[in-house]
């Protein structure tokens, strides 16, 4: 099956897993918006991804706009996050990123890193000001995400955590092996 990873990477760690999708499937990868829809006509299998930002798959609303024009592939969204893996938190993720275009595509969440040191100003400032924000709720009513957020500021580590590993990658590549049985 000829496949293509598509991403959209803002700090690195969708395009680290990107690369280690291409490497194990042995296709081609390419920066989301960087190939025309008749250049991926080429390829039977997409595989699009994406970092949470917001609560949103970053660059989602162009995969959609390319997905309608793209009749008969196989299509796979995979997401990264700095939140541990929580399926309440997932699925709305999912259903926030790929309704209604994308309903029923295989989506997977995999978590990545935070580096606060390499965030620009303003995301920074963001997430300083969600911060404040979430540790005025009581802990029962946080979201994971919110949990998670407020972990890495609390676990010091200089702001920089690296979750990201390629076993994460294991529901992906079984989703793509089963394509090609």
């Amino acid at each position: 099956m000829n496949t293509i990873i598509l991403y959209k990477s803002k700090y690195g760690s969708t395009k680290r897993y990107a690369q280690w999708l291409a490497d194990e499937l042995q296709c081609g990868i390419a920066e989301a918006g960087t190939l025309s829809v008749s250049q991926l006509d080429a390829y039977d299998c997409i595989i699009f991804g994406g970092g949470i930002f917001a609560s949103g798959v970053k660059s989602i609303k162009w995969f959609k706009k390319t997905y309608s024009r793209l009749h008969g592939k196989q299509v796979a969204v995979f997401a990264v996050g700095a939140s541990p893996a929580n399926e309440k938190d997932i699925e709305e993720c999912r259903t926030r990123s790929l309704s209604p275009e994308l309903e029923g595509v295989p989506f997977f969440y995999l978590r990545g890193a935070w580096n606060e040191p390499d965030m620009t100003f303003f995301d920074r400032k963001l997430c300083g000001l969600l911060k404040s924000e979430i540790a005025k709720k009581p802990q029962g009513e946080r979201e994971g995400w919110e949990t998670a957020l407020l972990e890495v500021y609390s676990e010091g580590n200089n702001g920089v955590f690296d979750w990201a590993s390629k076993e994460q990658l294991e529901p992906l590549f079984k989703w793509h092996a089963g394509l090609t049985s």
